[in-house]
C-alpha cells in the first residue's frame, strides 16, 4: 500500500503505512491511534453537549423572561432594598432614616450582592444583569434537573414552557409567591435555583455539593434555606452509617462558609427582638396575609393533582426503569415532606395560633410541589411515547407545547401573566407620584424629611429623601413593630384601619388624605418633618411649594412653631 492509499483509508498515519509496509501486524498501530483520537472525541462531544445546553437554557430563559412580563426595575420588593444598597455603598446616606433600620438585615446576602454590581455597573444595570443572573440560574437549574431523569432536551422546554405559562398551575404553590418570582429581580428566584440544585445533587449521590447548595440557598433566602435543610435533613441520616466523621466536617465546612453571612445576620436579628418580642395573628395579618394564607381552594386542588402525579409516575417507573425509580423516590418523599411542613404551617396560622410556626413560613416552598409534578408529568408522556418510538415522543413533546401555548393565549384558561419584552423602570414611568418624588429630589435639601401617603410605595427610592413611614417598607417579625405602628397611627389620624394586608394601602392613604393643617403641623414637630407631600385633594392649602394632577408639596411650620 502507498503513503497516499494509506492516507485515504482515513487512518492516514504514517505509522500504520509503514506497519503495513515491514509487513509488521497493523493492530497495536491502530489502538494507538485510536487511544490519541478518543479523548480528542469526548472532547468534542462534550462541546456540543455544551452547546446544546446554552441554546437551550438561552432559549428557555428568554421566553420565561416575556412571559413573566419582562423585567421591572425598582418596582415593588425593590423600593425597599435600593435604599438598604445606597447605605451599603455610602453609610451616610439617609443617617437616620426609619425604613433603611427597618430593612436592614432583610436578605442581607442579596443587598451585598446588589451592592457588588451597583459598585460595578449602576443601579439600574446591576438590577437588569442580576435579573438575567436569576433567570438563568433558574432555568440551568431546571434543565439538570430533568436531564437527571434522562429526558430529551425537547422534553425539558416543555416543562420550561409549563413553567413559564404557569399552566395547571405549574410554578405556583399554596400562596402567592411563584417558582420564577417577580418581574423585578428578588432573592426568592435565587433560593429556588439553588434549592433544585441541591435536590438535583442529591439525586447524584453528591452529598458534599448539595451541603454547600443548601447553604447558598440559606445565604439568599432563611425561610426557604431552612425548609430546605429540613427536606433534605433524612437523606443524611440515612447516612451515618456509611458517612465518615470527616465526611460530615466537609459537609459542615461547605454548608457553612455560605450560610456564615446569614447565621450573623440572624444572630443580629435576634438581639433586636425577632424572638423575644410578641407577634400575633392580627400583626400578619394586617401587613402580610398574603404569604401565610392558604391562596385559594383551587390551588389546593392543584398542588394535591401534582402529588398525585408524582406519586402515579414512580409507580409506573418503578417496575420499569430501575436508575429512574432510584431518583423518583426522593422526589416522592420530598413532595410528601413539602406537603407536611406546609399542612403544620396551616394549623398553627389557623388553628394552633402558636405564631412561632407560620413565622418560618414552611408554605414557601409549596411551588416546588407543582413543578415536580410537571416534571413527572412529562416524564410519563416520554416514557411511554418512547416505548413505541423515538419520533412519539417527539410528537407528544409538540404536542404538550402547542397545547400549554394555546391555553396561555386564550385568557379565559390563562393562569400567568401577561407577556411583556420590555424593560420597565419606575423613575420613567408618566404618574404623578413619580413626579412628584423626583422633583423633590431636584428641589429640596438632601436631609428634609417627608410625611407622605403611607399606602404609596417608592419614595425613598425616588426622592433619595426619608419619610415618616410606609406600609410596604414593614419590619421583619416583631422588630421595630411597635414604632412601625405608631408611625402608621400617626400618618393616618391616631387610628389603624382594620383591613387585610393590601386592603389597608387604600384605608391609611385616605385617612392621611384627611389630615387637618394642624394635624400634619404636629406630626412635623415629633417627627422633625419638612415637607408634607399630599393627594390634591386634600383641604389644606397653605404653603403649597409644588402640584401636579395629583398630589401636591407644602411646607410645613419650623420646627417650635
Amino acid at each position: 500500500m502507498t503513503r497516499k492509499r494509506a492516507a485515504e483509508v482515513g487512518l492516514g498515519d504514517v505509522v500504520l503505512y509503514e506497519g503495513l509496509r515491514m509487513n509488521k501486524p497493523p493492530q497495536k498501530h491502530i489502538n494507538r491511534i485510536a487511544m490519541i483520537r478518543e479523548p480528542q472525541a469526548q472532547s468534542q462531544s462534550k462541546i456540543i453537549e455544551c452547546a446544546k445546553m446554552v441554546f437551550c437554557v438561552s432559549s428557555t430563559t428568554t421566553f420565561v423572561i416575556i412571559l413573566n412580563g419582562g423585567i421591572s426595575v425598582g418596582f415593588s420588593n425593590h423600593t425597599g432594598l435600593i435604599p438598604v444598597v445606597r447605605r451599603i455603598l455610602d453609610p451616610n446616606y439617609l443617617a437616620n432614616d426609619f425604613n433603611i433600620q427597618l430593612r436592614l438585615f432583610h436578605h442581607r446576602g442579596f443587598a451585598y450582592l446588589t451592592a457588588a454590581f451597583v459598585k460595578l455597573i449602576g443601579e439600574d444595570n446591576a438590577l437588569i444583569v442580576l435579573n438575567l443572573l436569576g433567570f438563568t440560574f433558574l432555568n440551568v437549574s431546571v434543565y439538570l434537573f430533568c436531564r437527571t431523569f434522562h429526558i430529551s432536551r425537547l422534553a425539558v422546554c416543555a416543562v420550561s414552557v409549563l413553567i413559564a405559562t404557569n399552566v395547571a398551575w405549574v410554578g405556583r404553590g399554596l400562596e402567592t409567591n411563584t417558582f420564577v418570582g417577580n418581574r423585578e429581580i428578588n432573592p426568592p428566584t435565587f433560593a429556588h435555583a439553588f434549592a433544585l440544585f441541591a435536590i438535583s445533587s442529591l439525586l447524584q449521590k453528591r452529598y458534599k455539593q448539595t451541603a454547600l447548595l443548601c447553604g447558598l440557598t440559606l445565604l439568599f433566602h432563611l425561610q426557604i434555606g431552612i425548609s430546605l435543610v429540613l427536606i433534605l435533613s433524612p437523606f443524611y441520616l440515612m447516612l451515618r452509617d456509611r458517612f465518615s466523621v470527616q465526611d460530615w466536617f466537609g459537609c459542615l465546612v461547605l454548608f457553612s462558609i455560605p450560610a456564615l453571612i446569614t447565621i450573623f445576620d440572624l444572630h443580629a436579628m435576634l438581639q433586636r427582638g425577632l424572638v423575644t418580642l410578641p407577634f400575633s395573628r392580627s400583626d400578619i395579618d394586617f401587613r402580610q396575609v398574603h404569604h401565610f394564607e392558604i391562596a385559594s381552594l383551587k390551588a389546593a386542588t392543584w398542588v394535591a393533582l401534582h402529588l398525585a402525579i408524582i406519586i402515579s409516575t414512580y409507580i409506573f417507573v418503578k417496575n420499569k426503569q430501575k436508575s429512574d425509580r432510584e431518583k423518583f423516590f426522593p422526589v416522592v418523599v420530598i413532595s410528601l415532606s413539602l406537603t407536611a411542613l406546609s399542612l403544620i404551617h396551616f394549623l398553627d396560622y389557623y388553628l394552633l395560633n402558636f405564631g412561632s410556626i407560620v413565622k418560618v413560613q414552611f408554605v414557601r416552598m409549596s411551588v416546588f410541589i407543582p413543578i415536580f409534578g410537571a416534571i413527572a408529568l412529562v416524564c410519563l408522556i416520554n416514557y411511554r411515547a418512547e416505548q413505541r418510538s423515538k419520533e412519539a415522543a417527539i410528537v407528544a413533546n409538540l404536542s404538550l407545547i402547542m397545547l400549554t401555548l394555546l391555553l396561555y393565549a386564550v385568557p379565559a384558561t390563562r393562569q400567568g401573566r401577561d407577556y411583556s419584552t420590555g424593560i420597565r423602570r419606575l423613575a420613567e414611568q408618566q404618574d404623578s407620584w413619580v413626579a412628584a418624588c423626583l422633583w423633590i429630589r431636584e428641589n429640596t435639601p438632601p436631609d428634609a424629611l417627608f410625611t407622605s401617603p403611607p399606602g404609596n410605595e417608592g419614595f425613598s427610592y425616588l426622592s433619595y429623601r426619608s419619610n415618616v413611614g410606609e406600609f410596604k417598607i414593614n419590619p421583619d417579625g416583631p422588630q421595630y413593630l411597635a414604632e412601625w405602628y405608631a408611625r402608621l397611627r400617626d400618618l393616618s389620624g391616631g387610628e389603624l384601619p382594620m383591613g387585610k394586608g393590601f386592603a389597608n394601602v387604600h384605608l391609611l392613604n385616605r385617612a392621611y388624605g384627611a389630615l387637618s393643617y394642624e394635624q400634619l403641623s404636629n406630626l412635623g414637630k415629633k417627627y422633625n418633618a419638612k415637607f408634607a407631600i399630599l393627594p390634591k385633594s386634600s383641604a389644606v392649602q397653605m404653603n403649597v411649594i409644588y402640584e401636579n394632577e395629583k398630589y401636591k408639596i407644602i411646607e410645613l411650620p419650623p420646627f417650635g412653631k
